[in-house]
C-alpha cells in the first residue's frame, strides 16, 4: 500500500513540473503585441488571408489589399 502511495505522489510531482515547464516555455509566445498600422480606419475586419506574399481584409468599410506586410494599405 505504501508503495501505491509512494508511486501517485511521484506521478503527481511529474505531471505539476511537466506542465509547469510547459507553461512557462509556451507564456512568452501570447504575449505578442499588436502595432498599430496606417490604414483600415473605423469598421470591423469580416475577412483576413494571404496570397503569397500579398495580405487581403475585407471589412464594412470595402476590401483593402497590402504587398508589404500590411505596413501600408
Amino acid at each position: 500500500m505504501k508503495n501505491y502511495f509512494t508511486s501517485v505522489i511521484a506521478i503527481r510531482n511529474f505531471v505539476t513540473v511537466f506542465a509547469s515547464l510547459l507553461f512557462f516555455l509556451v507564456t512568452p509566445s501570447l504575449h505578442a503585441q499588436w502595432k498599430h498600422c496606417n490604414g483600415l480606419y473605423g469598421g470591423r475586419i469580416t475577412g483576413l488571408f494571404t496570397i503569397g506574399t500579398t495580405l487581403f481584409a475585407d471589412s464594412e468599410e470595402g476590401f483593402f489589399k497590402s504587398t508589404d506586410k500590411g505596413e501600408t494599405w
